[in-house]
């Protein structure tokens, strides 16, 4: 159809497959608030003319975001967004694309007592092999930085992600996969930064050294360190952000 070969449509861009454009735009929507919990959407119909698409297009779409748990089937009232969902999160093109702002900060506000836990748990439970690949990923970090490969971002993911599989807690593991998306973006800003590559390697040799020598207080301080200034600058940023919304709805900080 002419009218799905358009140029861009609600900021969806027209070389994508037609339903990922559907999934995308109001996945977007979503992920901003534009589209809250509970909320009602409109018919196949509406949102297929608002897009420039089929209702097919529109119906597949919808689909996948059914299958992401992002909106719901009410039986006699339609479809309902359900809010964020882990499964969307944790989808590497959606995830990456439309989690931002606070939704930023505020996974890394969560990321340091999920990773502290882990890096104590690996110390306690890591067996060969599990050490073997976390020193793996923490040399492959250290060649991409020194050859200036994407500053080793994707490195530094397997690395932190090797700690959770060594901590052996199912949980902890499968929130970390589903956050990767997430942290991905942290970690291009945070590795981006003047100097910052060269600390996180000799920040990631002490993590190893406490997980390799079973030291899991050590390993905890170690981790904290590495993580510790991101959080308390999230917190910080997302603490501002909550009081200034206070005194535009007339309350002060403290409540009073």
């Amino acid at each position: 159809m002419a009218a799905e070969d358009s140029g861009v449509t609600n900021g969806v861009r027209a070389d994508q497959r037609v339903s990922d454009r559907v999934v995308d735009a109001i996945s977007s929507q979503i992920f901003s608030g534009e589209l809250p919990p509970g909320d009602r959407l409109p018919s196949e119909a509406n949102i297929a003319a608002n897009l420039g698409v089929s209702v097919p297009s529109v119906r597949e779409g919808l689909a996948v975001l059914q299958n992401l748990d992002l909106v719901s089937v009410r039986h006699g009232s339609g479809r309902h967004v359900n809010g964020l969902s882990l499964a969307a999160l944790a989808n590497e093109r959606i995830g990456a694309a439309f989690a931002t702002g606070d939704l930023l900060l505020q996974m890394l506000e969560i990321r340091l007592p999920l990773e502290v836990a882990a890096a104590r748990a690996a110390a306690q439970r890591a067996g060969s092999d599990d050490l073997d690949r976390i020193d793996a990923a923490r040399t492959e970090m250290e060649h991409a930085i020194l050859v200036n490969e994407a500053l080793g971002v994707e490195a530094d993911a397997k690395f932190h992600h090797a700690i959770a599989q060594a901590a052996h807690n199912q949980v902890l593991e499968m929130v970390d996969r589903a956050l990767q998306p997430l942290y991905g973006k942290a970690r291009e800003v945070g590795l981006s930064k003047p100097g910052r590559p060269t600390q996180v390697i000799d920040e990631h040799r002490a993590i190893v050294e406490a997980i390799r020598s079973g030291e899991a207080d050590a390993a905890e301080v170690a981790m904290c360190r590495h993580l510790g200034p991101l959080a308390e600058d999230a917190i910080d940023r997302l603490t501002t952000t909550a009081n200034a919304i206070t005194l535009r709805n007339g309350h002060s900080p403290e409540g009073g």
